[in-house]
């Protein structure tokens, strides 16, 4: 991704100097122009480009897209950058963006991206047709289907990687709506032993909120650097084009029912509908996820 695409790529999907923008799946390099961020692995970046760790720069949230911890109508703008693809009930995200966001874009890589490249964590072949956001289950017979060809002549051949860069609709699928996404979802029946993989914790405290700083050669010096420029650049960007105020602890809701959390006297937030308590990383970073919830029904609280 280019420095300018970084900077002001985003401003071809509409959003606007008003918008509040949430950013789902936000990995190892965010929208610049993202407000808040959510992803569910905040120590495991096996499923990232590089396998560098998630970058926490501004308003953060551990969560399950398929389950997103935010009231109705909470942002105006969603981005989902290649995520959609590592999904096990898509379905379950698209009712959520919708439910959450006013309008967004969803980004993936093209079907004819994954049978020439064909990358193990993709779950599903994502296309559009006639105006609805396809994903079909991938097979053993429909995806990587040049083995490592593409990916080889990606790292040793300069032309081949620019052409790939300078054909974003060839290799990606942008999909923009408003209102509702209109999806398929269309499932094989089997799973390709290929595309199991195991995942480690997902919300340790040790996970570092900048960029890594353990630098062993050069080249993590300067990866170091240009992530650590581009968190400034970014947060330049939000204070430019975005109006809006992130107040996180108003937008927040329970990912099970949906209502309104609140945050007690120990900083956890509380749903007092169905008596679960979230806890916080000792960073900030609310942990959303049903699965660290602690029971409160019975308890004087």
């Amino acid at each position: 991704m280019g420095l300018m695409n970084y900077l002001v790529g985003w401003r071809k999907w509409g959003i606007r100097r008003s918008d509040l923008v949430l950013e789902v799946g936000s990995g190892n390099h965010p929208l610049a122009r993202s407000d808040v961020l959510v992803d569910m692995f905040i120590s495991d970046s096996i499923e990232r480009a590089g396998q560098s760790p998630v970058v926490i720069d501004r308003p953060f949230v551990c969560a399950n897209a398929e389950m997103l911890p935010f009231r109705a109508g909470a942002f105006d703008f969603l981005v989902c950058l290649h995520t959609v693809e590592h999904l096990v009930n898509p379905e379950m995200f698209f009712e959520e963006a919708a439910r959450v966001a006013r309008r967004g874009v969803i980004v993936a890589p093209s079907e004819t991206c994954e049978r020439m490249f064909g990358t193990s964590p993709h779950r599903w072949l994502v296309s559009i047709r006639s105006g609805k956001l396809v994903l079909e289950g991938k097979k053993t017979d429909n995806w990587g289907l040049f083995g490592n060809t593409f990916h080889e002549a990606f790292i040793s051949d300069r032309s081949f990687r620019k052409f790939f860069y300078a054909r974003p609709d060839i290799f990606e699928v942008h999909y923009v709506w408003e209102g509702r996404i209109a999806y398929e979802v269309i499932r094989n029946g089997e799973v390709d032993p290929r595309l199991v993989k195991g995942r480690v914790d997902i919300c340790q405290d040790v996970t570092p909120s900048r960029p890594n700083l353990c630098i062993k050669d050069m080249r993590s010096f300067i990866e170091v650097c240009a992530r650590g420029s581009r968190s400034v650049l970014g947060k330049a960007v939000r204070l430019l084009f975005s109006g809006r105020r992130v107040d996180l602890d108003s937008m927040l809701a329970c990912p099970i029912c949906k209502r309104e959390v609140t945050k007690s006297a120990t900083r956890t937030y509380i749903c007092n509908a169905c008596f679960k308590e979230y806890p916080v990383r000792k960073d900030g970073v609310p942990l959303m996820l049903p699965a660290l919830a602690r029971n409160l029904e019975g308890q004087q609280w």
